[in-house]
C-alpha cells in the first residue's frame, strides 16, 4: 500500500486498514496521520496509531491540532497526554494545553490533569509581572488607611456591669429621665452600649457619650438596626437607671474595653474598597497574568486581617460585603462584633460569623445615627 492510501484510510477513519498497515510506513507519515486522526476526533483509529509509539514532537504536535476545536472528544485530548504530549505545549493559538481547557470549559480535562499530577508550566515573564503588580496594588492599598480600635469582649456577671462600662447585652442602663426618641420599635432587642469615653480618641468619632445599639430579633439585612446616641452623659453611676422594656439580644453579658491605642488598617480581600482598587489597577492584565496575581493574594498573610472585635476600620466578611451596591459605597463601618463564645450564646452570628453596623461619614461627623445599616452573615 503506497504512504497516500494509508493517509486517506486514516481520513475516512478506516481502523481495520490503519492497523493492518501501519507498521510499514514512516515516521514523517505516522505524524501526519496521527494529527488528522487527532484533529478529526477519531479516537479509535488514534488509539491504532499510537500503538506505534509516535515521536514527542508527533504527540504534541497532534494535541496541538486537537485542541484547535473547542468541541474535540475529551478521550482524544487524554490519549495524546497519557501518550506522552505535553500539556504545557501550545495550540494553533499560542494557548497551552490548560489555558485552552479553562477557556473552553473543558472540565473532564481540567480534572484528568490536576489528578494524573501535570503542574502547569508558568511563564517567568508573567510571573514577573503578577509580583510587579501585587507589589503595586500593596502600595496602592495603603493610601487608603482607615483607623480602628480593637475591642476585648469578655462574659461577665450582671452585678459587674456599670453605667459607665460599655457592654453587651442584658439591660440598657440610661440617664434618669431619659425619653426615648417617639420611633423607638419597643420590639427591638437590646444589642450593646458604648460609653465612647472608655476608648482611645477615634478621629472622625465621638469622644464621649453613649451608643446604644439594638436588633431586631430576627434581623437579617440593612436597616434591622436602630442605634441611638446620648450627649453629654452624667459621671455618677447613680444618676442613671435601667430600662427593662427591651428584651436582650444575647442571653449572656459581656463587658467591652479595648486596647491601648489606634490601629490603623487597609482595605483587603472581603471588603469593597479593595475590589474596586483591584479592579481599576488590574484591567489592561492578560487572564493569565490575573491568575498568576490571584494565586499570590490568597497566600498572603493579609487575607484574613480585619478580623476580630473593633470600632470603626475596614470590615472582614465571610461571604461577600453588601456595599457592592453603589448606593451603599459611601458607607464606613462604624462596629463590628466577632462571634459572642459562652456557655449560652455559641456561634453568635449563625457558624461563625460577624455582625457590622455601617453609617455614612457626614452622618458620624453630625452625630446623626438614626440611619445606621445593620449587616452579618456567616459560613
Amino acid at each position: 500500500m503506497k504512504e497516500w492510501d494509508f493517509l486517506e484510510a486514516v481520513t475516512k477513519d478506516l481502523k481495520g486498514i490503519v492497523k493492518q498497515q501501519i507498521n510499514n510506513v514512516s515516521e514523517d507519515i505516522l505524524a501526519e496521520a496521527l494529527s488528522i486522526a487527532a484533529r478529526n476526533g477519531f479516537y479509535e483509529t488514534l488509539k491504532v496509531l499510537l500503538a506505534r509509539k509516535p515521536s514527542p514532537k508527533a504527540l504534541d504536535s497532534a494535541l496541538g491540532l486537537a485542541c484547535g476545536d473547542g468541541k474535540v472528544k475529551a478521550e482524544v485530548v487524554i490519549a495524546l497526554i497519557k501518550a506522552g504530549a505535553n500539556p504545557n505545549s501550545r495550540e494553533n493559538q499560542g494557548l497551552t494545553i490548560f489555558d485552552w481547557a479553562r477557556k473552553n470549559k473543558r472540565v473532564t480535562i481540567l480534572n484528568f490533569l490536576s489528578a494524573a499530577g501535570y503542574h502547569e508550566e508558568v511563564d517567568t515573564k508573567d510571573k514577573v509581572k503578577a509580583e510587579k503588580f501585587v507589589d503595586m496594588l500593596q502600595q496602592e492599598i495603603k493610601k487608603h488607611q482607615l483607623l480602628y480600635i480593637s475591642l476585648l469582649i469578655n462574659e461577665t456577671e450582671t452585678e459587674a456591669i456599670t453605667p459607665l462600662n460599655s457592654f453587651i447585652g442584658g439591660t440598657p442602663l440610661v440617664p434618669k429621665g431619659f425619653v426615648f426618641p417617639t420611633e423607638t420599635d419597643p420590639k427591638l432587642h437590646f444589642f450593646a452600649q458604648l460609653n465612647m469615653s472608655n476608648f482611645p480618641k477615634l478621629p472622625g468619632f465621638p469622644e464621649e457619650g453613649l451608643l446604644l445599639f439594638f436588633l431586631k430579633s430576627t434581623a437579617k439585612a440593612w436597616r434591622d438596626s436602630f442605634v441611638i446616641y446620648i450627649a453629654n452623659p452624667p459621671k455618677q453611676t447613680s444618676e442613671y437607671e435601667p430600662v427593662k422594656e427591651f428584651v436582650s439580644a444575647t442571653k449572656a453579658r459581656y463587658l467591652i474595653t479595648s486596647a491601648d491605642k489606634v490601629r490603623e488598617s487597609y482595605p483587603y480581600p472581603t471588603d469593597y474598597k479593595y475590589y474596586a482598587i483591584f479592579k481599576e489597577l488590574a484591567k489592561d492584565l492578560s487572564p493569565k497574568v490575573l491568575e498568576l496575581v490571584q494565586e499570590i493574594v490568597s497566600e498572603m498573610e493579609f487575607q484574613r486581617q480585619n478580623q476580630g472585635n473593633r470600632l470603626g476600620g475596614y470590615a472582614f466578611f465571610t461571604q461577600e460585603d453588601p456595599r457592592y451596591n453603589q448606593k451603599y459605597h459611601d458607607y464606613i463601618q462604624l462596629l463590628q462584633v466577632d462571634e459572642l463564645l459562652s456557655d449560652e450564646d455559641l456561634m453568635f452570628w449563625g457558624d461563625s460569623g460577624l455582625g457590622h453596623f455601617f453609617i455614612r461619614p457626614d452622618d458620624l461627623k453630625k452625630l446623626d445615627f438614626s440611619k445606621v445599616l445593620f449587616y452579618w452573615d456567616c459560613y
